[in-house]
């Protein structure tokens, strides 16, 4: 994959990455065509080639800031797929056998409350099925939202050191914030069936609607 396509699939994965094209120097042999992508604002610009600037000194918790700058990313992208497809495609399966579009935002809620309560080692504070008693779009996405906003609560009462406590998740032991990397690998999972329906329907998925800018040579 070249510095473009790299860029673009940077940019397409993770919702709210800054990046932007640098021709760095005047000489037609200096203009070497640089991609620069930041996640969190704080990345220097390159003013030639191989010079970038250094990094922001790391945050107390760095694993832990860094999954949770990443789950922002893609919870963020789920969220606004939920909220472009319009009502009455919440029903729409591409095939009988697999979920409704609004299946999907109800699944994603309940497991995100699933991951982050057994993250935080306690009972899940979501007693209803999303996935089965709601059916409007109201109803799930606001189910959707709910869920996120645990998780980042979640994840702002967490550090690396309560992060490398173990839990039980089924027959497994995992460490913490292991479970928080299964909630956005998941949530990640199902944005990517969301995008399918989306395109089906004509519709560009959050991700794919701001597309990098090329900037001034």
């Amino acid at each position: 994959m070249g510095q473009l396509g790299l860029a673009q699939h940077f940019s397409d994965t993770f919702p709210g990455s800054t990046c932007g094209i640098i021709y760095p120097g005047r000489s037609h042999e200096e203009k070497t065509l640089f991609r620069i992508c930041s996640t969190d604002g704080r990345s220097g610009y390159s003013t030639r080639a191989g010079d970038v600037t250094s990094p922001a000194a790391p945050p107390a918790n760095p694993i832990t800031a860094s999954e949770k700058g990443l789950y922002s990313f893609v919870s963020n992208a789920v969220t606004g797929a939920a909220g472009k497809m319009p009502e009455e495609n919440y029903s729409f399966k591409p095939t009988p056998e697999v979920r409704s579009f609004g299946q999907l935002v109800g699944h994603v809620a309940n497991a995100s409350y699933m991951f982050c309560s057994q993250a935080l080692g306690e009972a899940n504070p979501m007693k209803d099925n999303i996935e089965k008693t709601k059916t409007s779009k109201a109803d799930l996405v606001a189910g959707l939202k709910d869920a996120v906003a645990y998780c980042n609560k979640a994840f702002d009462s967490m550090t690396d050191t309560k992060g490398s406590q173990m839990v039980k998740f089924f027959n497994f032991n995992m460490a913490k914030l292991t479970l928080f990397s299964l909630n956005t690998a998941h949530t990640d999972e199902h944005y990517g069936n969301m995008v399918t329906y989306l395109r089906l329907k004509g519709i560009v998925p959050p991700t794919s609607e701001n597309p990098p800018t090329q900037g001034s040579k």
